[in-house]
């Protein structure tokens, strides 16, 4: 019923609209003559206040925009408190002043000071509370005075509105006073297994159902209209409903499939990335804090997240990557990208005390999962799940977890199905709409009315209107959604060629750092005839040996290159305008001695990394690790103007 409320806030809305049509065209009676256009005037301000609430499902809702809700709210229960008010005077009742409002709306506005979910309670329980029962009440006296066969349309109005009072109480929103702490929208929906918009909108369709018999009542002089036109309307509209119904719930589900798809890549994704070894070094303690490998994949993961949200557009506030192990039979999480000052946090070796069975499933299966919405120790969620294999066993090392809060899943759900609601809304409203209009033109002389012949024309214009950019609109869906699928793929081929080259890379890399460790006074010979041929096989722009030279020994080095025939070898560093310039006095230098290949590569010789933050970062990264960094884009030393490219560095133990 949850992923439902959108469309049951859409028909709650949508039968406050059809009670003032009903109201609109209830003429005033001798027998009763009621103010029925204020009670109108409530069902179209209250009707707004609902489909406003529609689209709070599928927009950020700011201040404004939940300020204008209660300001809705509050004007409808004015007008349905002033039509009892009315209503009693014409009835003889002892004559009520406007005194009686400031009292009311002193009252309403004390919520406030339990923020704006109490300003919502205590207005239904200042205004529309005593307004639905009041309203009930002057309709009930209304009764007395009709005979048998014309009470009942008011009865039922009166009773309708003798169920919202309550209803609308019991609908206020969690504020920290009572009774909205424990009698609320949340509690009811608990224990009822339905929220309160269903009683609300059977209340507005039983008072349109009465305004419609009060209308249809012989003493009404009002000419009605053929029984095939008004059933023909009504048959349409219901139809439109199911049709509206059907269509929201396709797109929802589709969004949900497509939705739990993307998470299920995305975690497989990650699960593909990390590298079975790294794993092996974890013993999923707390002492794997001071891990570098644990480091290393908790500053992936929290890389993974920042661009994920970025992809998003701001339409996901939280995203959370995880890793969990299997020890002693229970569940321990690893490394993960949540901040650790975060509540949701999980220090490594944390158990998992209530974790959905699909994280089991995904140890048991080797398969990836999808779980939600579930509720844990930590919220209710949505979650992809994806095994990390050993290469040899297959056996299953640690399974990645992503999570969306539900909340954030279901608004992106409901973002979908708003589509085809807002389409069903408008030929709806323009059917309504057309069908006041015709019944106001029987009502006018034959002159006029031939003035007005063409109301159907543009009845069925709108309407057709209306379908054609529906149409329109599912088949540009459906096409944008294709180019996406096909994109997705290519993307998918595109990415795995990448990851194999950067593996690759890192593979070479380590294999030329060994070689580095196993000759502590590596000669340019030797680093050519090793290098050299890997730059013709990998996809690198050169390889280069950048030793680490204190200070004392920068004349012993630049001597050493000499000897080796770079003659004109000289450390530096670039200033602001990439010009060359004399080292400034640092305690440590990490000069480019060594580059293969050297044709097209001269102008990084002799450049000192340690010159440059982004270099310096990678380098310090490296030597405190003791794995492959990448730095973050920068132009080669070499180049000028060449797009930005990342330069992995090895450190050499």
């Amino acid at each position: 019923m949850l992923h439902q409320l959108d469309y049951i806030s859409f028909l709650c809305g949508f039968s406050f609209l059809l009670l003032v049509t009903m109201l609109w065209e209830l003429q005033p009676r001798a027998a009763d003559n009621l103010p029925w256009r204020w009670l109108a005037a409530f069902g179209l301000l209250y009707g707004a206040g609902e489909w406003l609430e529609m689209l709070a499902f599928d927009l950020e809702v700011t201040p404004v925009f939940h300020a204008l809700g209660l300001a809705l709210l509050a004007t409808s229960f004015l007008l349905l408190l002033e039509f009892s008010r009315r209503g009693w005077q014409v009835q003889g009742g002892r004559v009520i002043g406007w005194w009686v409002y400031p009292p009311l709306l002193g009252l309403a506005g004390l919520g406030v000071l339990a923020g704006m979910n109490g300003l919502n309670a205590t207005i239904r329980y200042a205004l529309g509370l005593p307004g639905g029962l009041l309203a009930a009440g002057v309709l009930w006296r209304a009764t007395w005075r009709l005979d048998t066969r014309q009470r009942w349309p008011f009865g039922l109005i009166a009773l309708a509105l003798l169920v919202y009072g309550p209803a609308t109480g019991l609908s206020a929103p969690y504020a920290a006073f009572f009774p909205a702490a424990t009698l609320n929208h949340d509690t009811f929906l608990a224990v009822a297994g339905f929220p309160l918009q269903l009683i609300q909108t059977l209340c507005a369709l039983t008072a349109a159902t009465g305004a419609w018999m009060a209308y249809r009542q012989p003493g009404n002089t009002v000419v009605h209209p053929g029984g095939l036109q008004r059933w023909s309307i009504s048959v349409a509209i219901v139809a439109l409903l199911a049709g509206g119904a059907w269509a929201a719930n396709w797109r929802g589900q589709l969004a949900d499939m497509e939705m739990r798809s993307r998470l299920l890549s995305q975690a497989k994704e990650i699960a593909q990335a990390i590298d079975p070894d790294a794993i092996m070094a974890l013993s999923f303690t707390a002492a794997d804090k001071t891990n570098v490998q644990f480091q290393r994949l908790r500053s992936q993961m929290i890389a993974y997240g920042q661009s994920t949200l970025s992809r998003y557009g701001g339409t996901v506030r939280y995203f959370s990557i995880y890793s969990m192990a299997i020890r002693d039979g229970s569940i321990i999480f690893g490394p993960e990208n949540i901040d650790e000052q975060d509540p949701t946090a999980s220090p490594p070796g944390t158990v998992y005390e209530h974790p959905p069975a699909q994280v089991r499933a995904a140890f048991q299966t080797r398969q990836p999962q999808t779980a939600g919405p579930y509720t844990d120790e930590y919220g209710t969620f949505v979650s992809g799940f994806a095994p990390v294999l050993a290469p040899r066993s297959g056996e299953v090392l640690l399974v990645v977890g992503l999570d969306l809060m539900a909340d954030q899943w279901q608004a992106q759900i409901a973002r979908q199905r708003l589509i085809p609601i807002l389409f069903t809304a408008a030929i709806i409203l323009i059917l309504l709409v057309g069908s006041s209009a015709l019944h106001w033109r029987e009502r006018q002389s034959p002159v006029r009315q031939r003035w007005l012949w063409q109301i159907e024309t543009l009845l069925t214009a709108a309407c057709g209107l209306v379908l054609t950019a529906g149409l329109a609109f599912l088949a540009q869906n459906g096409e944008t959604r294709s180019l996406r699928e096909i994109f997705l793929l290519l993307a998918q081929g595109q990415a795995v060629s990448v990851e194999e080259a950067i593996q690759d890379i890192k593979d070479q890399l380590a294999a030329l750092a060994r070689l580095c460790e196993d000759n502590p006074q590596l000669t340019r010979a030797t680093f050519q005839a090793y290098a050299g041929p890997l730059t013709t096989i990998t996809a690198v722009q050169a390889l280069e040996w950048i030793p680490r030279v204190p200070a004392v020994e920068r004349d012993k080095i630049e001597l050493e290159a000499f000897q080796q025939g770079l003659q004109h070898f000289t450390l530096f560093e670039k200033d602001s305008h990439g010009d060359k310039i004399p080292l400034t006095g640092r305690p440590v230098y990490y000069p480019v001695l060594f580059v293969e290949p050297l044709a097209g590569n001269e102008g990084a010789v002799g450049y000192d990394l340690n010159s440059e933050p982004v270099r310096r970062t990678a380098l310090e990264a490296a030597a405190r690790t003791g794995l492959s960094t990448a730095t973050d884009p920068l132009i080669f030393v070499q180049e000028t103007g060449r797009p930005a490219i990342p330069a992995l560095m090895h450190r050499r133990q």
